[in-house]
């Protein structure tokens, strides 16, 4: 019979084993100071007028894959259910 505790330590050891892996990347989040940087950096090299248009143009990029992946879904569905009365 296990007792708690050592049911618990292989959880404990795989949980230190992602965040080592974590670790081992070297790869640092981005905070807000780097955002802004990245912010600043993409303003003087488009200038503001044309990142608006690329700003629009990726909003209306999104909705309508959006529209399509809600097409899809429901023609998936629908072909789904005549399937099951067939």
């Amino acid at each position: 019979m296990l007792h708690t505790c050592q049911a618990v330590k292989p959880i404990t050891v795989m949980r230190n084993r992602v965040e080592h892996e974590e670790k081992e990347t070297g790869m640092p989040g981005l905070g807000v100071p780097e955002l802004l940087i990245i912010l600043v950096i993409l303003i003087v090299l488009f200038g503001a007028s044309r990142i608006t248009g690329l700003g629009k143009a990726l909003g209306s990029s999104v909705s309508e894959f959006r529209r399509a992946a809600k097409e899809d879904d429901a023609l998936v569905s629908d072909d789904t259910r005549k399937d099951i009365r067939s």
